[in-house]
């Protein structure tokens, strides 16, 4: 049986057939905004959520085609959902936020920041990259889990994502049974395939190093995990020597999922990162 989420109040779009579903937390703080990558809804934050919105107020969200948002899928493209993401800005009131992104939600956050950059008070990049053909090419290791994942029932998915999002030293200090029953009311129902498609359209067309430069003085934190077996490392490289000014943080041990293998050092490093970018906001 599919598990039951908490109902999220709904933006209605002036297209009529999407409904952007999103949750507002924390009281006090300057904002921020977690952006969630393809096929994962917006209950993947919650490793984060305690800690971030007990300092700051935090909007989540699910994207087009995933979680509780509904739209028709389609031909969708980067711009589109940074245009979402500036409307639920819009909706709360917010001028202004800090933008965190997971793989394709980093390069959803990267989009905003190049088409709407007064509205983006600083970035973090988490484990994604910055476009192209070869850059959206997993490892085959990754391949074959990605296809088990789509392929597999419930349990064979969970096990699949495990191998995909983990490092191995994770996988083994961790078990493995009690992991699934974690994962299993966020990531245990498998996306509708069209809707999947209509994201990887987006991160297929996505290219965005030629204008990363443009982002010159925003504050900028890029994470990589060097055990990554989706998003190759060198691609947070590549990503750090195309904007200047970022800074980049390499855990040696994470892998994709280190928003949840590592929590607590993200979150400590987010904070960090928000803080050190309110005390030089506005830019002079």
């Amino acid at each position: 049986m599919r598990p039951r989420c908490p109902a999220m109040p709904y933006l209605h779009l002036s297209d009529p057939d999407t409904s952007l579903a999103y949750q507002a937390s924390g009281e006090s703080g300057s904002p921020v905004v977690l952006i969630m990558g393809l096929g994962f809804p917006a209950t993947a934050w919650a490793p984060q959520l305690p800690a971030l919105s007990a300092a700051h107020r935090v909007l989540t969200f699910d994207n087009r085609g995933v979680g509780q948002t509904r739209a028709r899928p389609g031909f969708y493209r980067m711009e589109l959902f940074a245009d979402d993401v500036v409307a639920l800005l819009d909706q709360l009131g917010w001028a202004d936020a800090h933008l965190v992104g997971v793989s394709m939600g980093g390069m959803i956050a990267q989009a905003t920041a190049l088409r709407h950059r007064r509205r983006v008070r600083s970035l973090a990049l988490i484990c994604t990259h910055g476009g192209g053909f070869t850059a959206s090419l997993s490892s085959p290791q990754a391949l074959r889990w990605l296809l088990a994942a789509q392929l597999r029932g419930s349990d064979g998915r969970l096990a699949a994502l495990q191998q995909i999002l983990f490092s191995p030293s994770y996988r083994r200090a961790t078990n493995r049974a009690e992991l699934s029953r974690a994962m299993r009311p966020v990531l245990g129902r498998r996306p509708n395939l069209s809707s999947t498609l209509s994201q990887l359209h987006a991160v297929w067309r996505f290219r965005a190093h030629s204008r990363l430069p443009r982002l010159d003085g925003l504050p900028t934190l890029i994470v990589q995990g060097k055990k990554d077996i989706l998003i190759h490392p060198k691609q947070s490289e590549k990503l750090q020597r195309s904007i200047p000014g970022s800074r980049l943080v390499c855990f040696p041990q994470g892998a994709h999922g280190l928003t949840l293998e590592l929590a607590g050092p993200l979150n400590r490093l987010l904070l960090a990162h928000f803080a050190n970018a309110d005390r030089n906001y506005p830019p002079p």
